[in-house]
């Protein structure tokens, strides 16, 4: 089963019901617990080969990946890019 399909079904076994809401709600939170242990293979990764480097954060949904990065790996600079549409804009690791 695709894992589009799957963040569908799991909430319905439980009676919640969505629409695509795939940065928000029920679907943005499953979507970042697929992404979390990606993004610390890759945050491992990074503080081996080039921890001087800046991770570019273009998940979707984009701000609980960034707090995932801030809190596994605060001494890597990090900036999440958003598109939204007509809005642009980008977050950063508060200094």
């Amino acid at each position: 089963m695709p894992r589009k399909v799957v963040g569908f079904e799991i909430p319905k076994k439980y009676g919640l019901r969505h629409t695509i809401a795939d940065t928000q709600w029920v679907e943005g939170r499953v979507r970042t617990l697929r992404t979390v242990p990606v993004l610390q293979g890759i945050l491992n990764d990074t503080a081996d080969v080039c921890l001087s480097a800046t991770m570019l954060n273009y998940i979707n949904p984009m701000m609980m990946p960034c707090i995932a990065i801030n809190s596994l790996a605060p001494e890597l600079p990090m900036i999440g890019l958003l598109g939204s549409g007509d809005r642009q804009g980008a977050v950063c690791r508060p200094e």
